[in-house]
Order: structure tokens, then C-alpha cells, then sequence
């Protein structure tokens, strides 16, 4: 009892201490230097400590702090990451998972500090490039608010009549209809152009609704191409790391589901470990995919048949 008061949950806080949109740089910079010290052959927990000593920002410092103490404690390294998933997404925990159990944490931090910085790259780029046709967008819209409420209404007196007789085209009369109703309503008009503005940005951040947007959009040809890219690379470089380091390939399908980040591609990946785990072969799980490169599945094959698939998977 404190103050009078008892405590009836004791709970751990976990800090974000900013928006999500804002970190990604400090992540990319804690993974880069991760590597470095664990290269060097730093324990773990050192490393923890000697980069949370020299972050500036409060919040990840916070963060690191925390992370460190459950390590410490002797909680693993990537539990300690999945409690903060605003800072950490779950395919760069799965990577650290993998890498743990194979042994080559330093390796996994390179390609995830890698991974972080060809996302940066694309984000640039598409930003980029949707800045003028976002300019195009709001500059049609205000152009179409101001004839609605300027210019409209000082051609209405001229089809009065045309509307008394009912000669009036049924497009003039419900852009006459919208301008009254804008006019007339200019404050609830406002309110709903921005109520529904927030709801499609709530309704993004909602994990069901931004999956169903994510997989339609894989069927798109560019940015499905570019998707399924980014999820072998993911894959190729996590394998070809486990192989190398001993693990064996049932082992290693087991450890890289769930980060490749495409779901049609972990379906396959599930299917063939199971295969594999029966004596199948890995290159006949991916050809049966119809979506995935021929040229992937031809080396895949040709690595099987050379016993080379972590060197084949690597310059993948």
C-alpha cells in the first residue's frame, strides 16, 4: 500500500515515445550499429547498453533501456523487440528469431539494416512520385468547390425558366442540386469532407482492412511485381544465412515463414516444408506457383541439383 492506495495489476510500460512514421531512421541506424559491436565481438547486452548510451532521442532511449533490461533478465532478444511493435515490425522480429537460433545475429541485422534502407529508398521514390499527381488531385478539387459556390450560382437565374418547364437535363439539375447543397450547408459540408477523410485513415490503420488493401493491390502489375521481389530477396538472403550457418533446410523453411511479408509466397513456403519434411524437393513447391519468376525456380532447381543452394540463394 502506498498513499493509502493498493495496487491491484502491476503491468510493464512500454514506450514509443513518438509516432510511428518518425522512427524509422533511428531504427535503421540501431541494427547498422548492432551489427557492428556484435562484429566486433561484443556480447549482446554490452551492445544493448553502448547504443543506448549514445541515442539522443528520449523516447528510443527509453525503449533501449527496457530492451535491455528483459535481455538481461534473460528474455529473448526478439521478445524483447515484439513488445514494442511500433518500432519493430514483426518480419524483422522473425528474422532476429531465426538468426538466434542459427547463430548469426550479426548477419540478420546487416540484411534487416539493409532491408530498412531499400524500404526508405522506395518510400522516397513513390512519394516522388505521387507528388504531382496528389497536386493534380486537391487542385481539381478546389477548382471544383469554387464553381460550385462562385460560378454555378450566377448562371442559375438563366435556366429558371428552363427548370420551371421541366426541360431542364438531368446533369444541370443535380449540379444546380450539389451547388444549393454546398452553399447552402458550407460548415456540415466541411465537416463531412473531413470526417470522411478520417475515416479512411482510420479505417487504413485497422490490420484487417490495410491486409484486404495489401493483397488487392499484389494483383496490380507493377507494385505486385515489386512485392513479390522484396519478399524473395527476403527469403533468399534469410536461407541462403541459415544454410551457411548449419541449419538445415527443413529447419530454415520453418524459421523464414512469416518473413517474407507476401502472403501468396508464405502459403507456398508453408507447403514446401512440409514437402521437404517428406523428401520432396524445394524448386517443385516454387514451380507449381505459377506467380513466381521461372528464373528463381530454374536456379532454385539448379542449386538442388549442385548441393549449393546457400551460394545460388545468396546471389539470388
Amino acid at each position: 500500500t502506498v498513499n493509502g492506495f493498493t495496487p491491484v495489476k502491476l503491468s510493464r510500460e512500454h514506450h514509443s515515445g513518438w509516432r510511428t512514421s518518425s522512427h524509422k531512421g533511428h531504427v535503421q541506424n540501431f541494427y547498422s550499429s548492432l551489427e557492428d559491436l556484435l562484429n566486433s565481438g561484443v556480447p549482446l547486452e554490452r551492445s544493448l547498453l553502448i547504443i543506448k548510451s549514445t541515442v539522443r532521442h528520449t523516447g528510443f532511449r527509453e525503449v533501449l533501456k527496457d530492451i535491455h533490461t528483459e535481455v538481461a533478465s534473460g528474455t529473448s532478444f526478439a521478445k524483447a523487440l515484439s513488445h514494442h511493435p511500433a518500432l519493430f515490425d514483426p518480419t524483422s522480429i522473425r528474422m532476429i528469431h531465426a538468426a538466434l537460433e542459427g547463430g548469426f545475429l550479426a548477419r540478420a541485422c546487416e540484411e534487416i539494416a539493409a532491408l530498412h534502407h531499400h524500404n526508405a529508398k522506395i518510400r522516397q521514390e513513390l512519394l516522388a512520385a505521387s507528388a504531382y499527381p496528389a497536386f493534380l488531385v486537391m487542385a481539381t478539387f478546389g477548382i471544383s468547390i469554387l464553381l460550385l459556390t462562385y460560378f454555378v450560382p450566377q448562371f442559375i437565374p438563366l435556366f429558371e425558366d428552363l427548370a420551371a418547364a421541366g426541360q431542364l437535363p438531368m446533369s444541370t439539375r443535380l449540379l444546380i442540386t450539389t451547388s444549393n447543397a454546398i452553399r447552402g450547408h458550407i460548415v456540415a459540408s466541411s465537416i463531412l469532407a473531413l470526417a470522411s477523410v478520417w475515416s479512411l485513415i482510420h479505417l487504413y490503420k485497422q490490420h484487417r482492412v490495410r491486409n484486404y488493401l495489401f493483397k488487392y493491390l499484389t494483383n496490380l502489375p507493377l507494385f505486385g511485381r515489386l512485392h513479390l521481389e522484396i519478399g524473395l530477396s527476403r527469403l533468399s538472403s534469410l536461407l541462403s544465412a541459415l544454410l551457411t550457418n548449419g541449419i538445415t533446410l527443413e529447419t530454415a523453411l520453418r524459421l523464414c515463414r512469416g518473413t517474407t511479408g507476401h502472403s501468396q509466397l508464405e502459403i507456398v513456403l508453408t507447403n514446401a516444408s512440409a514437402s521437404v519434411q517428406q523428401g520432396g524437393r524445394l524448386s517443385a513447391c516454387f514451380r507449381e506457383a505459377s506467380f513466381v519468376p521461372r528464373d528463381f525456380v530454374e536456379a532454385l532447381s539448379i542449386a538442388e541439383t549442385s548441393n549449393r543452394m546457400e551460394h545460388t540463394l545468396k546471389r539470388s
